[in-house]
């Protein structure tokens, strides 16, 4: 078990005004921490371990195998709408 996971059933187990006073008070530090920018953001996935590399920008992404498949019949929306009905 994790120690999230260890900590929900405490807390779980609190009276509810002391449930209630220790969400009031970790709502109060997540307000406190400050904004974090998209790069900061990867930088510190990155630093956790939970990715290996930077994604590139999508601006500097290579699109040169794309081609759009052509296909027959109606658009693909107006035969979703009619299996709705």
């Amino acid at each position: 078990m994790s120690t999230v996971e260890k900590l929900y059933q405490e807390a779980m187990a609190l009276p509810p005004d002391d449930l209630q006073r220790l969400i009031e008070m970790l709502s109060q530090a997540e307000q406190a921490l400050p904004e974090m920018t998209e790069e900061e953001f990867q930088m510190r996935l990155m630093s956790d371990g939970i990715i290996s590399e930077l994604p590139k920008p999508l601006a500097e992404r290579e699109e040169e195998g794309f081609r759009p498949i052509q296909v027959q019949g109606q658009p693909l929306s107006e035969t979703i709408i009619e299996e709705r009905r």
